[in-house]
């Protein structure tokens, strides 16, 4: 086809793209980051043309790109919304990536500071998308890409499904695409909690624990720590502790029994969660101390027991005596599928060792 042709290039770090021997682009100098440019050209259809990209790397990422766009060609917004209204379900692949997430980058986008993030939600740009392909009333699933917690309120209120790939190398789209038609069961857990975008946080250069993490957050997540959706359901039996009461170098035995009650086969992370009930106001509010994955049949039951060693997993920092100690007194454990899904709990004294 004949025509005025967009041709783009992009590189971490130089890269010069030729026409015939013509130089068209020079972007000849490091980048700490992936950097693009275009140029349009008018082409003669039946015509070969001569195209060299040349490309160097030097520092952090490694990376080189061409595309191009033919002539008459719609925007991709318009592309992606008129595919979306002929599809039968639409999958949105969007998200960050390592491009503008980071650690002392210069990257100045809305939303970033230097790789930082200033706003938790997605780009402008994906969001304006996700609406627009949720108009067309096709079915949406997103799958996300990053390497931290987004603020995906309105996702979570309008779309059918949401999974979270982080940066999941070169056989992703495999194991994405597996979980996605169910060839697989998802198993996975939030290692991080997602919080929503009027949610109040400390900045990013404040280093203190306040406020943020599922031990120092004290409002209601969008996505607690440690969750996450299964193609079946697990029910929790009471829980069953060993003795009421431990030394403070002693071991409390504990045991549940976890089911599954659903028609498929999957994963069940058991997470071991204990908080000490007279914490003071800025100590955590609890604390992951053990977590177990167990992959259950449909209809079968297994105990999940857990080992809590007071030493290990009571311990503070004592100021005073400039040494850890287990402080004594009442203590509670809670059982589940998350940092907030206490299926079971129970509570325990620690007493002092007077050997």
């Amino acid at each position: 086809m004949s025509g005025r042709y967009r041709i783009e290039a992009a590189a971490d770090d130089g890269f010069r793209l030729y026409v015939d021997g013509k130089r068209v682009l020079d972007h000849w100098a490091n980048s700490d980051r992936l950097r693009s440019d275009g140029v349009e050209l008018d082409l003669q259809a039946g015509r070969a043309y001569d195209l060299k990209l040349e490309y160097y790397d030097a520092e952090r990422d490694a990376g080189v790109r061409l595309g191009w766009r033919m002539p008459g060609a719609k925007p991709p917004f318009e592309e992606a919304v008129d595919a979306a209204r002929s599809a039968d379900v639409v999958v949105f692949v969007g998200g960050l990536t390592g491009d503008v997430e980071g650690e002392e980058m210069t990257v100045n986008y809305p939303g970033f500071a230097g790789g930082d993030r200033t706003d938790l939600r997605l780009p402008a740009t994906q969001r304006a998308l996700l609406e627009a392909l949720h108009a067309t009333g096709k079915p949406v699933v997103m799958v996300l890409t990053g390497g931290s917690a987004l603020a995906v309120e309105w996702a979570q209120a309008n779309l059918s499904a949401i999974l979270m790939s982080w940066y999941p190398g070169q056989r992703g789209g495999t194991a994405v695409g597996n979980a996605l038609f169910g060839d697989v069961n998802p198993g996975g857990r939030l290692p991080v909690t997602f919080y929503t975008a009027d949610q109040a946080m400390p900045a990013f250069d404040d280093y203190t624990m306040e406020g943020r993490t599922y031990r120092y957050f004290r409002g209601t997540p969008l996505y607690p720590f440690g969750y996450g959706l299964s193609y079946t359901r697990f029910d929790y039996g009471s829980l069953r502790a060993d003795a009421p009461r431990i030394a403070d170098n002693g071991t409390l035995k504990l045991q549940v029994d976890v089911t599954n009650t659903g028609k498929r086969a999957g994963d069940e992370v058991v997470q071991l969660y204990v908080r000490r009930l007279a914490a003071g106001a800025g100590d955590a509010q609890q604390t992951l101390r053990g977590f177990q994955r167990v992959h259950l049949a449909p209809g079968e039951r297994r105990t999940v027991a857990f080992n809590l060693d007071a030493h290990q997993a009571l311990r503070e920092y004592d100021e005073a005596r400039g040494a850890y100690r287990v402080p004594p007194g009442a203590y509670e454990v809670r059982i589940g599928g998350s940092s907030a899904d206490a299926r079971v709990q129970a509570r325990f004294n620690v007493e002092a060792n007077r050997d």
